[in-house]
Formats: structure tokens, sequence, C-alpha cells
């Protein structure tokens, strides 16, 4: 998990965890990856914070080759 946090923080240095109801099929808290304070998403929203912040990995990954040589990630 901290290598997934140290991944984002490393691409988008204001992301933070936020919550929100979670109704995905038990009632609950959500977890989700934003930018600064009701900035737009990074993540979908998930039920464990550490699958927030892989979530959020995964997708600034996926955005941009840029990104991925940033990190080390070229096999895409």
């Amino acid at each position: 998990m901290l290598e997934a946090i140290q991944l984002v923080k490393t691409l988008a240095p204001n992301a933070r965890l936020d919550c929100c109801p979670y109704e995905g099929g038990e009632d609950g808290t959500g977890f989700f990856i934003r930018v600064g304070i009701g900035g737009h998403w990074l993540s979908k929203v998930r039920k464990h914070p550490r699958a927030a912040w892989a979530n959020a990995a995964q997708r600034l990954l996926a955005r941009s080759p840029e990104q991925q040589t940033l990190t080390g990630n070229t096999d895409r």
C-alpha cells in the first residue's frame, strides 16, 4: 500500500483520501482519492482505503506514457 501512496503522491502531490457513503451491496463508508478539497476524483469508490490508493495509482499510470517513464514502468 505504501508504494501506491508514494506513486500517487509523486504524480499528484495534492492527492488525499476522502470518504462517502458506500452503497456497493452493503452499508458503510466508501473511500476514494481526490485532488485537493473538492477536486476531481483520481479513483473510484472502494470499500477499503488501500484499494482506493491502488486504484488511483493504476488509473494515473494508464493516463499517459510520460508518467509511466517517470515511474520506470515502460512495459505497457
